[in-house]
């Protein structure tokens, strides 16, 4: 039965047998760790962690799309749709 777990994967007992082999698969990008078959950890070069480190964290930020004032959108109405609550 071929492995089903992402490519750059290590189970938590493989990275502690044998932690060279978790900095040799780091250079390949971020290491999933994992225990009892669930992902917990991840392990990650330096590098990347300060490049992600230095992405904008602000979700507003985040969400900007650029040229967006120039997308020709409008909501459609929700006559009918929606209800007023009432209380008992």
């Amino acid at each position: 039965m071929a492995d089903k777990r992402p490519k750059n994967t290590l189970t938590v007992s493989e990275v502690n047998q044998d932690f060279a082999r978790a900095q040799r698969a780091v250079s390949k990008g971020p290491l999933i760790i994992t225990t009892r078959g669930e992902p917990s950890l991840v392990l990650m070069s330096y590098n990347t962690y300060v490049h992600s480190a230095r992405k904008k964290s602000n979700l507003i930020e985040r969400l900007h799309v650029p040229n967006l004032d120039e997308v020709d959108f409008e909501a459609p109405r929700l006559e009918g749709a929606v209800k007023p609550a009432q209380f008992d």
